[in-house]
Order: C-alpha cells, then structure tokens, then sequence
C-alpha cells in the first residue's frame, strides 16, 4: 500500500473505521506531502512494516505524517521513520 507516490504531489488517507494491511506499506515516496490519519478508527497493520519515507525529497516541505488522534489505535510489527521530515503524532 502506498498513499503517496506523484513528485510534488499531496497525499491524505483518513481511515475512520477498521483498516486492515498485511505487508509493507510506504506513507510518501515522492510526494510534497503525504499524511495517514487514524482518526478514531482502528489501523491494523500487526504483521506488516510501516514505513514514512521520502526517498525522492526536493526539499524542506516533504514530509510523511502519521496522526492518531481521537483514539484511534495503530497496530504494527515495525513503525519505521525515515529520510526527511517523518512525524508520528499522537493526539488524544
């Protein structure tokens, strides 16, 4: 899964309810700005990899976000955050 992937593009996935992936998934590749809202649902993602990256960065304003917020809840094996601006955020 890959939300984010066109140079200078935004990308924005608000998952409200249960979301369900089993494997990778990359928040931002190319993107100016690629987000992941867990926005009082449920992400579930417990045998997979999760990682914020952006391996094609132009500079200072690409960033990959990862929001929880509402109490959602995030699952995950591995949460990697890497290259650039990559933020988890946690808002409850």
């Amino acid at each position: 899964m890959l939300p984010g992937h066109n140079e200078g593009g935004v990308a924005e996935l608000i998952v409200e309810g249960k979301l369900l992936t089993r494997g990778r998934v990359f928040i931002g590749r190319n993107n100016a700005s690629s987000r992941l809202i867990v926005e009082g649902g449920t992400w579930e993602s417990s045998h997979g990899l999760i990682r914020m990256a952006q391996y094609g960065s132009r500079g200072p304003d690409t960033v990959s976000n990862l929001i929880v917020r509402n109490n959602g809840a995030v699952f995950a094996e591995r949460i990697e955050l890497v290259h650039d601006l990559a933020t988890l955020t946690i808002e409850s």
